[in-house]
C-alpha cells in the first residue's frame, strides 16, 4: 500500500493548505571546520562527547544524514579504508527511517581532511573494540560497550545552539547541513561552481562509485543518496543553487543582443549603449549595496557546554566500563592507557583501576581478568600459574554485564555515608575470599559485620549476626537476596 498523500486528503476534506517555501538555509565549508574545530577543542566535554558531537557534525555535512540517522549509525553500518566511507542508513532498534526510500547507502563523494579521518577512525575504532561481544554497537553509546543512546535532546540543544552562535543565524539547525550537501551535490552534477564550498574537493573514487561515468540520471543518485522518494522535493526543498544552474545555462545558450536591440530593449539611446560597451562587460558587474565606514559587531564563537550538563568529563568510570575495560586488556594484550584511549576513558583513572584489579588478583588468588600473567612485573607474572582462572563465556559476561548495570544505577542512588560502608563491605570480601575453598574466611566479628552493606539478609537471617555496626538503609543499599548465599566461616 502506498504512503497516503496528505495534501490530498486535507483537498478531499475542504481544508486549504497554507503555501510553504524553501527552507533555504545552509552551512558553508568555513563554518562548517569552524564548529567541528570548537567542539573538538571543548574542554567543558569529555573526550566521548567531543567526538560524539564532531562525527554528528560530520555525518551531517559529508553525507546529508538527518539527525536522527547518524544518532543512530552502528559500527557494522561504516565501511571504511584509505579514506574511503560508506555508510549503511537502515531501521534499527533505536528507531525505524522516516521513510521507505530512507533506507540506503550513502558514499562518502569529498574529500576528507587529517581532522576528519582522525576523527572517523577514533568513533568506529571505539565501537570496533566492542564488536566481538555484541552484534549491535551504536557509534553515539551513552558508555563504552553500551546499547543506551547518547541523549537526543541535549546532543541537539548542543549542536543547534552551536551553529546559531558561530553563523549569527537564529534559525539555523543541524539538518541545514543536510541541505548544504544536496546544493553541493547539485552543484557538481551541472558544473557550477557554488560560493562558498570552493575548497571542498570531490573524490573521483566514490563520485564513479555513486554516479557512474555513463550515468543518465545523475540528479535521480543525488535523490536516492538524500532519501527522498522523487526529485521534486530534492529540488525544491534541497537544492538552493538552481538560479546558479539556470543562470549558468542561460548565459552559454542564449544568443548575444545586438546594440539596436539592447537599446529598444532598456529604451535608452543607441549612443548610450555604444559607450557603455566601450567601458566594459554589460553583465556580470558586482554592485555594492553596502555604504562604506558602517560599523560591524564581530561575533565570537563560543561552545554552548553550559547546555549540556551530562557531557562534562566525567572523572569517576563506572562499573560495567571497568568489566569492559579489564576485558579488553585480557583480550588485546595491549597496554592499560591505549586500551583506556581507545575506550575514551580517562587514562589515569584506568591506570590506577588496572592497578587495584592486580592486587585483588593477588590478594583472593582468583584470577578473574588474568591480569597478571599479562603485567610487566617479571615476580607477579610468576605467580600467574598459581592462581584460578575463570572460565568465562559469552552468555556469562551479558549477565554479569546486565548486573553491573544495575548495580551501578544502585550506588549512585546511596549516600556517601552508605556508599562508604559499601565499598567497606566490598574491600572486606576482597580480603576474605578463599577461592580454592569456595568460601569467606574472616578473623571476628567485627570483620563479619563488614559484610552487612552487601548481604544484609544473608547475615542477619541466616547467621544471627548482630547489626550494630551495619549500614543505616542495609535493606536498600543489600544486593539481590534471592542469589544463593556464599558460606562464611567465622
Amino acid at each position: 500500500m502506498d504512503e497516503l498523500s496528505w495534501s490530498g486528503v486535507m483537498a478531499a476534506a475542504g481544508s486549504l493548505i497554507a503555501p510553504t517555501y524553501a527552507d533555504a538555509n545552509f552551512l558553508t565549508a568555513t563554518e562548517y571546520r569552524d564548529a567541528l574545530q570548537i567542539v573538538l577543542s571543548d574542554d567543558g566535554l569529555s573526550e566521548q562527547a567531543r567526538m560524539q558531537y564532531g562525527g554528528m557534525l560530520l555525518f551531517g555535512y559529508r553525507f546529508g544524514l538527518r539527525f536522527g540517522e547518524a544518532l543512530r549509525l552502528e559500527y557494522r553500518d561504516v565501511q571504511h579504508d584509505s579514506g574511503e566511507v560508506i555508510l549503511w542508513v537502515r531501521n534499527t532498534a533505536h528507531g525505524d527511517t522516516k521513510t521507505s526510500s530512507s533506507v540506503r547507502v550513502v558514499y562518502l563523494l569529498e574529500r576528507l581532511d587529517d581532522v576528519e579521518k582522525h576523527l572517523v577512525e577514533r568513533l568506529v575504532g571505539a565501537a570496533g573494540a566492542v564488536w566481538t561481544e555484541a552484534a549491535s554497537v551504536p557509534l553515539m553509546s551513552e558508555t563504552a560497550g553500551a546499547r543506551l543512546l547518547i541523549d537526543r535532546h541535549l546532543t541537539a540543544r548542543y549542536l543547534n545552539t552551536l551553529l546559531r552562535s558561530l553563523t549569527g543565524d537564529e534559525t539555523l539547525r543541524f539538518h541545514h547541513l543536510r541541505h548544504g550537501w544536496v546544493t553541493r551535490m547539485v552543484g557538481r552534477v551541472e558544473a557550477v561552481e557554488l560560493p562558498g564550498f570552493g575548497d571542498e574537493k570531490i573524490s573521483e573514487e566514490g563520485w564513479g562509485e555513486f554516479v557512474g561515468a555513463d550515468a543518465l540520471y545523475p540528479l535521480r543518485s543525488v535523490m536516492v543518496a538524500t532519501g527522498h522518494a522523487d526529485e521534486h522535493t530534492t529540488l525544491a526543498s534541497y537544492a538552493h543553487c538552481i538560479d546558479q544552474v539556470a543562470h549558468a545555462h542561460l548565459r552559454g545558450s542564449s544568443p548575444a543582443l545586438s546594440d539596436f536591440a539592447l537599446a529598444y530593449s532598456l529604451q535608452i539611446a543607441y549612443a548610450t549603449v555604444r559607450r557603455r560597451r566601450a567601458r566594459g562587460p554589460l553583465s556580470g558587474r558586482k554592485v555594492s549595496f553596502m555604504p562604506h565606514g558602517v560599523e560591524t559587531r564581530k561575533r565570537v564563537p563560543r561552545a554552548p557546554t553550559t547546555l549540556s550538563g551530562s557531557a562534562f568529563p566525567r572523572e569517576r568510570i563506572r562499573l560495567e566500563e571497568v568489566d569492559l575495560l579489564l576485558r579488553q586488556v585480557r583480550y588485546t594484550g595491549r597496554d592499560i592507557r591505549s586500551v583506556a584511549s581507545r575506550l575514551f576513558l580517562n587514562q589515569d583513572r584506568a591506570e590506577a583501576l588496572h592497578s587495584k584489579a592486580v592486587r585483588i588478583e593477588i590478594e583472593s588468588g582468583y584470577a578473574g581478568y588474568d591480569l597478571i600473567s599479562m603485567d610487566s612485573d617479571l615476580i607477579l607474572r610468576s605467580r600467574a600459574p598459581k592462581l584460578k582462572r575463570a572460565q568465562l563465556f559469552h552468555s556469562e559476561t551479558l549477565r554479569l554485564q546486565g548486573l553491573l548495570v544495575e548495580l551501578e544505577a544502585r550506588r549512585a542512588s546511596l549516600s556517601e555515608e552508605s556508599s562508604n560502608l559499601w565499598l567497606q563491605g566490598l574491600g572486606t570480601w576482597a580480603k576474605s575470599v578463599n577461592v580454592d575453598l569456595a568460601l569467606c574466611v574472616v578473623s571476628d566479628t567485627r570483620e563479619l559485620q563488614g559484610f552487612y552493606p552487601v548481604t544484609a539478609d544473608t547475615l542477619e537471617k541466616r547467621h544471627n549476626v548482630p547489626k550494630e555496626c551495619s549500614c543505616p538503609n542495609a535493606e536498600n543499599t543489600a544486593l539481590n537476596s534471592s542469589a544463593k548465599p556464599s558460606r562464611y566461616l567465622a
